[in-house]
């Protein structure tokens, strides 16, 4: 998608903000099917330094559904290259993509979820979903 807004202020030592990225092609990683309306998909993301949650919504800003949140890794990357682009670095134009990463499972637990979930970001509507199956990385082979 395209970068179409960003906004952001300093509280303390926060950096926070929202994102706004249209034209998301929106691919569901259990099922692996690409959406028939990524074209109108326009996804608004959150952050307090890290982006916190990521949603889609329709032309006047509602959310029509929640795509992730913390403590699951949600990352906006150059759509060219790849890299990841820190919240305090994103700005209007960018082409982008935004990748979720499953947070691991000591961190999906009733009582992390009290200090790095949504709720202790401000977002007590927010229920914690895992959006994906965390996997142990396996370590690379020695070259």
């Amino acid at each position: 998608g395209k970068i179409r807004d960003v906004t952001r202020e300093t509280s303390g030592a926060f950096n926070r903000g929202r994102v706004t990225v249209e034209g998301v092609a929106y691919r569901d990683g259990q099922k692996g099917e690409e959406s028939k309306e990524q074209k109108s998909l326009r996804m608004v993301l959150d952050f307090q330094n890290e982006n916190l949650v990521a949603r889609i919504v329709d032309k006047d800003g509602v959310t029509s559904e929640t795509l992730a949140v913390v403590p699951d890794i949600i990352s906006i990357v150059d759509a060219e290259t790849a890299e990841p682009i820190p919240t305090e670095e994103v700005r209007y134009g960018q082409r982008v993509a935004v990748i979720v990463l499953p947070a691991p499972p000591p961190m999906t637990t009733p009582t992390a979820l009290k200090v790095v979930g949504p709720v202790p970001f401000g977002y007590p509507d927010v229920k914690y979903q895992p959006l994906g199956v965390y996997k142990e990385p396996q370590p690379l082979a020695p070259m």
